[in-house]
C-alpha cells in the first residue's frame, strides 16, 4: 500500500503526475467551460453556435455532454495549467502536512522510556475512534447533503487560500477567483480533506510500524472509568471482527487484556508486567489493523463518494449557469435572424422540384453541392432552409480539378448547388456546371445564398447577374432558385 511505507513523503514531492490523480475528474475542464459560458454573449454568435451544434446533434438528449463537447472544440478555451498547478500545491500541502501530523501524533503517543506502559486506549481513541466518528459525520453530509457542513468546509478552503497568498506559487487574484464557484469548491474541499485524512492515518501507521521495528514497546491500558477487563475484551473483540478470521493473532485474548490492565500508582511498573513484556508488545498488531480497517478503508470509501459528489456538483453548476440554456437552445434550434426584409420570391422555375420556403424538404432524392463554402456553413444553410439531401459534397474553393472531377462522376441524382450570391460565377464554376450536365443530364438547380444575417437570402441584383451568366451556357434543365429580400 503506497501510503503505508516510509517513502510516501518522497513520492509526494517528486511525482510529476500528482495533480491528475488528486484533482477529481473534469474539474479543470469545468473551469474552462464555465469561463466560456461567462463570455458566451461577447465571443460567440448564434450562427456559429448553431453550426457547431449541428455536428453535436447525437448528444442533443445529453445536455451536459453536449456542452462539454462544444467547449472542447473552442480554441478560445482558457489554459488550465496554472489552475492545475495551484490545485497541485494545495493538495501536496494538505497531504504532506497531514502525513507529518499523523506521524508526529502517533510517535508522541508511542513514546516509551521503560518507566510506563503505552496506553492502548489513548492511542485508539485519538487516532482511530475520533477519526472514525468524523468519517460517519462526513458520510452523513455526503448522503444527506446538509448545508450546515458546507459552510465549515468552505471556511477551511478560505483559510487555505489566505495561507497560499503569501507563498511564491500563490496568486491572490487567481486563487480568490475560485471562490465564485462555491458549489463545486465545497465538494472539492471535502474530497481534499479525505486525502488529508488518508495521509493522517498513513502517517500514524508508518510511525507505528517504524517504532515497532526500531524499539521494544510494552502496551497496557488504564482508565478512570469503571471498565472491567471483561468489558474491555468484549470491546476489542467487536472491533476486531473484520480480521479475526484472517489474523487471529491480532485479536487480543482475555489473558492479554487482564495482564495489560494496570494502574498508575507509584513510580515503578509492576514486576509481573516486566516479565511479560513480550506479550504486552503484541498489542501493536491490533492497533495496526485497527488503523487500516477503521481509519484507512472508511476514508478511501469516503474519497470515492466525495469524488462522485464533485462530479455531481460540476454537472449542477454547468447546467445551472444562466448561459447554458442559451447555448443549448442556440445549438439545437434552427438558426433564425430578424435581419432583412421578407422574401419577395421563394419559388423555383424548374418543373417537378420546389425549394420554396413553404416546401421544407425536396420532393425527390437529390445531391447537394456546396461551392466554395465552409464545411461548417453547409449544414447551417441546410438547417435554415430546411433542405435535406441524400449526398453532400464540397466543390470549388481549395478543391483540385481532380477532386471536382471525382464529384461529378459520383453524382447520379438531380443536383442542387449552393453558391455565394455576392460572388459572380467565374469560369471554373461555369466549366463545372457544363461538365456536370454533360455527365448525367439530370436537373441542376443553382441556389445563390446570401449572408447568415439575411437568413441566407440573396439580393435581387445578385440573382439577375446569376441568371444572365447561367443563361449564357444555353443548357436545358438548369435553373436558378430565387430566395431574395
Amino acid at each position: 500500500m503506497m501510503y503505508s511505507n516510509g517513502f510516501v513523503t518522497i513520492w509526494l514531492l517528486h511525482s510529476q503526475e500528482i495533480a491528475m490523480p488528486l484533482i477529481p475528474v473534469h474539474f479543470t475542464t469545468y473551469m474552462s467551460t464555465m469561463n466560456l459560458l461567462d463570455h458566451l454573449p461577447d465571443k460567440h454568435n448564434h450562427e456559429k453556435i448553431r453550426a457547431e451544434g449541428l455536428a453535436l446533434q447525437s448528444l442533443k438528449d445529453k445536455p451536459l455532454r453536449q456542452i462539454l463537447a462544444w467547449a472542447d472544440k473552442q480554441s478560445s478555451a482558457i489554459h488550465t495549467e496554472e489552475l492545475k498547478d495551484s490545485l497541485h500545491y494545495i493538495a501536496c500541502f494538505i497531504i504532506i502536512f497531514m502525513f507529518i501530523s499523523g506521524y508526529g501524533i502517533s510517535t508522541a503517543l508511542l513514546e516509551y522510556g521503560g518507566e510506563k506502559l503505552v496506553n492502548v486506549l489513548g492511542y485508539f481513541l485519538i487516532l482511530i475512534f475520533i477519526p472514525f466518528v468524523l468519517s460517519l459525520y462526513t458520510l452523513g453530509y455526503l448522503l444527506l447533503g446538509r448545508n450546515t457542513s458546507t459552510n465549515n468546509v468552505h471556511s477551511v478552503l478560505k483559510l487555505l487560500i489566505k495561507f497560499f497568498n503569501a507563498l511564491p506559487f500563490g496568486s491572490r487574484e487567481k486563487l480568490q477567483s475560485l471562490l465564485k464557484h462555491q458549489l463545486v469548491l465545497k465538494s472539492l474541499s471535502l474530497a481534499y480533506l479525505q486525502y488529508g485524512s488518508i495521509a493522517l492515518t498513513a502517517g500514524a501507521l508508518t510511525s507505528l510500524v517504524f517504532t515497532i521495528i526500531t524499539q521494544d514497546i510494552a502496551f497496557g491500558w488504564n482508565t478512570t472509568l469503571q471498565v472491567s477487563p471483561e468489558l474491555f475484551h468484549l470491546i476489542t473483540d467487536t472491533i476486531a471482527i473484520p480480521w479475526q478470521a484472517l489474523f487471529p493473532s491480532a485479536v487480543p485474548s482475555m489473558e492479554l487484556v487482564e495482564l495489560s490492565h494496570h494502574y498508575r500508582l507509584g513510580e515503578q511498573i509492576n514486576p509481573v508486567l516486566i516479565t511479560q513484556a513480550k506479550a504486552l508488545g503484541s498489542w501493536w498488531q491490533f492497533l495496526a489493523l485497527s488503523l487500516m480497517v477503521w481509519g484507512l478503508f472508511p476514508r478511501i470509501i469516503l474519497l470515492l463518494l466525495a469524488k462522485k459528489n464533485v462530479r455531481l456538483s460540476i454537472e449542477k453548476s454547468l447546467l445551472g449557469h444562466p448561459n447554458s440554456s442559451i447555448l443549448l437552445k442556440q445549438m439545437n434550434e434552427v438558426y433564425i435572424t430578424t435581419h432583412g426584409k421578407t422574401s419577395k420570391n421563394s419559388d423555383h422555375t424548374a418543373a417537378g422540384y420546389d425549394l420554396s420556403q413553404q416546401a421544407l424538404k425536396p420532393m425527390r432524392t437529390v445531391s447537394l453541392i456546396g461551392w466554395n463554402l465552409d464545411h461548417n456553413q453547409l449544414p447551417l444553410i441546410m438547417d435554415v432552409k430546411q433542405i435535406t439531401a441524400e449526398q453532400l459534397y464540397h466543390a470549388g474553393g481549395k478543391n483540385t480539378l481532380q477532386e471536382d472531377d471525382l464529384i461529378i462522376k459520383s453524382i447520379k441524382n438531380p443536383t442542387v448547388i449552393l453558391v455565394k450570391a455576392w460572388e459572380p460565377p467565374m469560369r471554373d464554376f461555369l466549366d463545372f456546371i457544363s461538365d456536370l450536365y454533360s455527365h448525367h443530364h439530370e436537373e441542376i438547380t443553382i441556389f445563390p445564398i446570401g449572408t447568415a444575417q439575411k437568413q441566407f437570402r440573396a439580393k435581387e441584383s445578385e440573382i439577375t447577374i446569376w441568371n444572365s451568366k447561367i443563361a449564357s451556357l444555353q443548357l436545358p434543365n438548369i435553373s436558378i432558385h430565387h430566395d431574395t429580400y
